[in-house]
Protein backbone atom coordinates (compact mmCIF):
# COMPACT_ATOMS: atom_id res chain seq x y z
CA UNK A 1 0.00 0.00 0.00
CA UNK A 2 1.41 3.65 -0.99
CA UNK A 3 2.14 6.34 1.78
CA UNK A 4 -0.94 8.58 0.10
CA UNK A 5 -3.32 5.56 0.23
CA UNK A 6 -2.19 4.43 3.32
CA UNK A 7 -3.12 8.13 4.97
CA UNK A 8 -6.01 8.28 2.89
CA UNK A 9 -7.48 4.96 4.83
CA UNK A 10 -6.43 5.83 8.08
CA UNK A 11 -7.56 9.25 7.44
CA UNK A 12 -7.68 12.08 7.21
CA UNK A 13 -7.55 15.75 9.17
CA UNK A 14 -9.29 18.21 9.78
CA UNK A 15 -11.82 17.70 12.40
CA UNK A 16 -14.26 15.63 14.19
CA UNK A 17 -16.99 15.22 12.22
CA UNK A 18 -19.01 13.62 15.23
CA UNK A 19 -18.60 16.49 17.09
CA UNK A 20 -19.97 19.13 14.10
CA UNK A 21 -16.62 20.14 13.77
CA UNK A 22 -15.62 20.64 9.66
CA UNK A 23 -14.24 17.51 8.32
CA UNK A 24 -11.81 16.97 4.89
CA UNK A 25 -10.29 14.36 3.63
CA UNK A 26 -7.77 14.00 0.70
CA UNK A 27 -7.39 11.03 -2.03
CA UNK A 28 -4.44 10.51 -4.01
CA UNK A 29 -5.30 11.08 -8.29
CA UNK A 30 -2.35 9.85 -9.94
CA UNK A 31 0.34 12.74 -9.48
CA UNK A 32 -2.66 14.61 -7.60
CA UNK A 33 -4.08 14.97 -4.75
CA UNK A 34 -7.76 15.69 -4.85
CA UNK A 35 -9.09 17.35 -1.53
CA UNK A 36 -12.87 16.86 -0.51
CA UNK A 37 -15.06 19.33 1.85
CA UNK A 38 -18.22 17.33 2.63
CA UNK A 39 -20.61 19.42 4.67
CA UNK A 40 -18.50 22.71 4.19
CA UNK A 41 -21.50 25.70 3.77
CA UNK A 42 -21.12 27.57 0.52
CA UNK A 43 -19.79 30.54 2.64
CA UNK A 44 -16.77 28.49 4.40
CA UNK A 45 -15.96 27.21 0.76
CA UNK A 46 -15.59 30.39 -0.34
CA UNK A 47 -13.31 31.22 2.26
CA UNK A 48 -11.35 28.33 1.49
CA UNK A 49 -11.57 29.53 -2.36
CA UNK A 50 -10.23 32.92 -1.26
CA UNK A 51 -7.08 31.29 1.23
CA UNK A 52 -6.24 29.62 -1.61
CA UNK A 53 -6.36 32.23 -4.32
CA UNK A 54 -4.03 34.42 -2.03
CA UNK A 55 -1.41 31.39 -1.24
CA UNK A 56 1.50 30.22 -3.66
CA UNK A 57 -0.32 26.57 -3.81
CA UNK A 58 -1.22 25.57 -7.35
CA UNK A 59 -4.42 24.48 -7.34
CA UNK A 60 -7.77 24.14 -9.58
CA UNK A 61 -11.21 23.17 -8.48
CA UNK A 62 -13.62 20.71 -9.46
CA UNK A 63 -17.33 21.71 -8.47
CA UNK A 64 -16.20 21.71 -4.59
CA UNK A 65 -13.08 19.63 -4.38
CA UNK A 66 -10.00 21.48 -4.43
CA UNK A 67 -6.74 19.54 -7.19
CA UNK A 68 -3.48 20.05 -5.88
CA UNK A 69 -0.32 18.35 -7.05
CA UNK A 70 0.88 15.84 -5.05
CA UNK A 71 4.37 17.98 -3.32
CA UNK A 72 1.48 20.34 -2.48
CA UNK A 73 -0.51 18.13 -0.06
CA UNK A 74 0.87 19.55 2.88
CA UNK A 75 0.55 22.72 2.01
CA UNK A 76 -2.86 22.37 1.11
CA UNK A 77 -3.73 20.76 4.19
CA UNK A 78 -2.24 23.26 6.13
CA UNK A 79 -4.54 25.91 4.51
CA UNK A 80 -7.53 23.81 5.56
CA UNK A 81 -6.58 23.43 8.87
CA UNK A 82 -6.42 27.06 9.28
CA UNK A 83 -10.19 27.20 8.73
CA UNK A 84 -10.95 24.13 10.65
CA UNK A 85 -9.17 25.74 13.60
CA UNK A 86 -10.89 29.19 13.01
CA UNK A 87 -14.47 27.15 13.01
CA UNK A 88 -13.84 25.58 16.36
CA UNK A 89 -15.90 27.03 19.34
CA UNK A 90 -13.90 29.62 21.41
CA UNK A 91 -13.75 30.40 24.79
CA UNK A 92 -16.02 33.37 26.12
CA UNK A 93 -13.45 35.92 27.76
CA UNK A 94 -15.98 36.89 30.16
CA UNK A 95 -15.98 33.50 31.83
CA UNK A 96 -14.29 31.90 34.27
CA UNK A 97 -11.25 30.17 33.12
CA UNK A 98 -8.56 27.81 34.54
CA UNK A 99 -5.09 28.12 32.80
CA UNK A 100 -2.13 25.23 32.49
CA UNK A 101 1.38 25.89 31.94
CA UNK A 102 2.47 23.66 28.87
CA UNK A 103 5.39 25.76 27.39
CA UNK A 104 7.92 23.47 28.54
CA UNK A 105 5.76 20.39 27.76
CA UNK A 106 6.94 17.86 25.22
CA UNK A 107 5.10 18.62 22.18
CA UNK A 108 3.87 14.63 21.82
CA UNK A 109 2.16 15.48 24.98
CA UNK A 110 0.39 18.30 24.44
CA UNK A 111 -0.84 17.22 20.91
CA UNK A 112 -2.24 14.01 22.39
CA UNK A 113 -3.94 16.25 25.17
CA UNK A 114 -5.30 18.35 22.37
CA UNK A 115 -7.06 15.85 20.57
CA UNK A 116 -8.10 14.56 23.75
CA UNK A 117 -9.56 17.67 24.55
CA UNK A 118 -11.40 17.95 21.01
CA UNK A 119 -12.92 14.25 20.90
CA UNK A 120 -14.57 15.06 24.15
CA UNK A 121 -15.71 18.05 23.16
CA UNK A 122 -14.28 20.03 25.98
CA UNK A 123 -13.48 23.87 24.99
CA UNK A 124 -10.26 25.06 24.95
CA UNK A 125 -7.76 27.23 23.71
CA UNK A 126 -3.91 27.56 23.94
CA UNK A 127 -2.47 30.90 23.90
CA UNK A 128 0.96 32.16 22.22
CA UNK A 129 2.47 31.17 25.44
CA UNK A 130 1.75 28.16 25.67
CA UNK A 131 -0.93 28.22 28.02
CA UNK A 132 -4.53 25.80 27.91
CA UNK A 133 -7.13 27.53 28.99
CA UNK A 134 -10.57 25.54 29.76
CA UNK A 135 -13.84 26.83 31.04
CA UNK A 136 -13.17 26.48 35.87
CA UNK A 137 -16.07 24.11 35.17
CA UNK A 138 -14.30 21.75 33.35
CA UNK A 139 -11.13 22.26 35.61
CA UNK A 140 -11.77 18.75 37.66
CA UNK A 141 -12.40 16.75 34.57
CA UNK A 142 -9.45 18.27 32.42
CA UNK A 143 -7.15 17.58 35.97
CA UNK A 144 -8.38 13.71 35.34
CA UNK A 145 -7.22 13.38 31.92
CA UNK A 146 -3.56 14.55 33.11
CA UNK A 147 -3.34 11.37 35.15
CA UNK A 148 -5.73 8.86 32.68
CA UNK A 149 -3.31 10.19 29.85
CA UNK A 150 -0.44 9.07 31.61
CA UNK A 151 0.70 12.61 30.91
CA UNK A 152 4.17 13.37 32.59
CA UNK A 153 5.00 17.13 32.15
CA UNK A 154 8.39 18.78 31.62
CA UNK A 155 11.66 17.19 33.28
CA UNK A 156 11.23 18.84 36.53
CA UNK A 157 14.88 17.20 37.41
CA UNK A 158 16.25 15.62 41.09
CA UNK A 159 15.28 17.72 44.07
CA UNK A 160 16.71 17.35 46.91
CA UNK A 161 16.56 18.30 50.40
CA UNK A 162 20.07 19.92 52.39
CA UNK A 163 19.75 16.49 54.19
CA UNK A 164 19.53 14.28 51.22
CA UNK A 165 21.66 16.00 49.73
CA UNK A 166 24.68 16.09 52.13
CA UNK A 167 24.36 12.74 52.94
CA UNK A 168 24.62 11.56 49.06
CA UNK A 169 27.80 14.00 48.81
CA UNK A 170 29.43 12.31 51.65
CA UNK A 171 29.15 8.62 50.30
CA UNK A 172 30.41 9.97 47.27
CA UNK A 173 33.86 11.82 49.03
CA UNK A 174 34.20 8.74 50.65
CA UNK A 175 33.76 6.32 47.41
CA UNK A 176 36.09 8.17 45.54
CA UNK A 177 39.06 8.54 48.33
CA UNK A 178 39.04 5.18 48.49
CA UNK A 179 38.95 4.80 44.69
CA UNK A 180 42.11 7.24 44.63
CA UNK A 181 43.85 5.02 46.98
CA UNK A 182 42.99 1.53 45.66
CA UNK A 183 41.61 1.60 41.85
CA UNK A 184 40.23 -1.63 41.85
CA UNK A 185 38.34 -1.76 45.26
CA UNK A 186 35.16 -3.70 44.33
CA UNK A 187 33.15 -1.72 47.23
CA UNK A 188 33.96 1.57 46.91
CA UNK A 189 33.51 1.09 42.93
CA UNK A 190 30.04 -0.20 44.21
CA UNK A 191 29.38 2.62 46.60
CA UNK A 192 30.23 5.43 44.12
CA UNK A 193 27.93 4.25 41.35
CA UNK A 194 25.00 3.76 43.97
CA UNK A 195 26.22 7.44 45.18
CA UNK A 196 25.62 8.75 41.69
CA UNK A 197 22.58 6.72 40.23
Amino acid sequence: MSEDRERQDQMSAGGNQQSGELVYWWVPRGEERVFELPGWSAETRQLVRTLFAGSDVGHRWEGDKVVVPGESRDDAAALLDEIVAASRPQLDAQADRVGYEMVDWPQHEVELLRQTLTDKEIIHEFTDDEELLVYEGDEATVDALFEELGLLGPNPGVELDGETLTSLLNDLYLATDRLSRVATDPDAVVATARSVV
